[in-house]
C-alpha cells in the first residue's frame, strides 16, 4: 500500500473526483497510477540524457545545456531543431542556412559533417528528445499544439 501526504486541496479534490467517477477504486489506486506515470516520465528523460552523454566529438559551435540539450553557441537554435530539418531531407549548408539565416555556413558545416558521421546515434538522440517534448506538451495540456515537423513548416501548415 502506498502512503503519501496530500497537502493540496486541488490534489485532494482530484483524487476524490477520480474515485467518485469510478476511474479508480480508491485514493491509493489514484496515487499509485500517478507515481507510475511519474516513474515512466523520468525513465524517458533519463534515457534522453543517457543518449546525449554518448554523443562524442561534439563540434565546438554547439554548447551543452542542462539536461542534454545542445544549442548553437551564441544562438537559441537547438541541435534538435536542426536535426528535425536534417532528417527531413535538408542536408546541405545552403538549405539549412535558408532555415536558420542567423547561422553562418562556417557554423553549419561542422555540425552537418558531424551529424552525417554520427547519424545513427543522433537519430536515437533526436527520437528520445521528441518523446520528451511530447510528454512536456501533454503535461502542459497542449496535446493539440504539436511541435511543427520540418515538412509541415515547408508546406506552410505551421504559420506561427
Amino acid at each position: 500500500m502506498l502512503k503519501l501526504i496530500v497537502n493540496s486541496p486541488e490534489t485532494e479534490q482530484f483524487i476524490a473526483k477520480s474515485v467518485a467517477r469510478g476511474l479508480y477504486p480508491d485514493s491509493n489506486a489514484v496515487l499509485e497510477k500517478a507515481v507510475a506515470l511519474l516513474k515512466s516520465r523520468q525513465e524517458v528523460f533519463d534515457e534522453f540524457e543517457r543518449r546525449a552523454k554518448h554523443l562524442t566529438e561534439v563540434p565546438a559551435v554547439l554548447e551543452s545545456q542542462n539536461g542534454g540539450v545542445y544549442l548553437f553557441r551564441g544562438h537559441r537554435i537547438s541541435l534538435h531543431l536542426l536535426l528535425e530539418f536534417f532528417f527531413d531531407g535538408e542536408r546541405s549548408a545552403d538549405q539549412l542556412g535558408d532555415r536558420f539565416p542567423s547561422l553562418t555556413a562556417d557554423e553549419l558545416r561542422p555540425v552537418i559533417d558531424w551529424v552525417k558521421g554520427n547519424e545513427p546515434a543522433l537519430r536515437s538522440y533526436h527520437e528520445s528528445n521528441q518523446q520528451c517534448c511530447l510528454i512536456l506538451q501533454s503535461e502542459a495540456g497542449k496535446v493539440t499544439v504539436a511541435i511543427p515537423r520540418a515538412a509541415s513548416c515547408r508546406r506552410g501548415i505551421a504559420s506561427s
